[in-house]
């Protein structure tokens, strides 16, 4: 993943629950692994199995996965309600 500044990744994530397209609710869930080709859900770049992916489980069976930096932003930025 290309080096974002964590400003950045949180004015992505910002933009994007004012928009509605990533949601603030908690996870039920979470997991950590070697990427597996999806993109992720704030920065919309693949994540390569060079980087590790975080996992989001949420209700109604929808799954996010983010690069480790882009989940910590949507956890705090979500946990912050700005």
């Amino acid at each position: 993943m290309p080096e974002i500044s964590p400003d950045d990744l949180a004015a992505v994530v910002r933009r994007k629950f004012a928009a509605g397209t990533l949601p603030r609710e908690a996870p039920q869930r979470t997991w950590a692994g070697h990427g597996t080709g999806f993109r992720c859900s704030v920065c919309d770049l693949e994540i390569t199995s060079a980087d590790i992916e975080r996992e989001a489980d949420l209700s109604g069976g929808r799954i996010l996965r983010f690069h480790v930096a882009c989940f910590t932003a949507w956890i705090l930025e979500a946990g912050s309600g700005a």
